[in-house]
């Protein structure tokens, strides 16, 4: 009787480890864009980071876009100097920023070379994206990160 409760005990205690520890790879739960550019950004996506280029590529065509969208659907742009926030689910520790920019009537998108790293965040934070880019002065855009 006594194994049977210990066994019992035990089962318990994983599964709660295992439902308290889930999903605990990454503590954002929102995202806070800021447009520091010249430019109108259409596009802010936070796409899981993978070494393989298909799978990268396709992990960026289904990431979602963080910035609003209208009744029907289309995404509003976020004018030079706005500030916009999203919910985020986190589900692995490193992610590619990706971003476009509508810029002399062309979409022109950026992806993010160096993987950001976010298994360190804070409990319930909120990740900042400071984004900047003036093309007279760099040829991509500086993505700062930074926890609220």
């Amino acid at each position: 009787m006594r194994l049977w409760m210990f066994r019992g005990a035990a089962v318990l205690v994983m599964a709660l480890c295992l439902a308290s520890f889930s999903g605990c790879l990454c503590g954002v739960e929102a995202v806070k864009i800021v447009n520091g550019s010249e430019y109108a950004l259409t596009s802010v996506k936070l796409a899981p980071h993978s070494e393989n280029a298909a799978t990268l590529e396709q992990a960026i065509s289904d990431a979602r876009n963080f910035l609003p969208v209208d009744g029907q659907g289309y995404t509003i742009a976020l004018p030079p100097g706005q500030t916009v926030s999203a919910p985020f689910v986190c589900s692995q520790s490193y992610y590619r920023a990706v971003v476009t920019f509508f810029i002399g009537g062309e979409y022109v998108e950026f992806v993010q070379e160096t993987p950001v790293y976010l298994g360190e965040a804070p409990k319930n934070a909120v990740l900042v994206m400071l984004i900047e880019y003036d093309s007279a002065i760099v040829v991509s855009p500086e993505i700062t990160f930074a926890y609220e």
